[in-house]
């Protein structure tokens, strides 16, 4: 995620490669659910990836606006 939160790299497993993602967001920010200190990466569902990659905060369960 990039500094204004409005720009997300995803990288992933495929079953015969790595794939990358790239979203930019023309309205609202992405938030992701918080990593534990010294940790450097999170694992979450498919259903919870496409509701980050909409701008979906999980927490709430609403879209974040600028």
């Amino acid at each position: 995620m990039n500094r204004r939160a409005d720009r997300v790299k995803l990288l992933y497993w495929d079953r015969d490669g790595v794939c990358i993602w790239f979203k930019r967001l023309e309205a609202g920010t992405f938030r992701f659910p918080a990593s534990q200190e010294g940790q450097t990466s999170i694992t979450i569902s498919a259903a919870e990836s496409a509701m980050l990659l909409d701008g979906v905060h999980l927490a709430s369960v609403r879209r974040r606006k600028r």
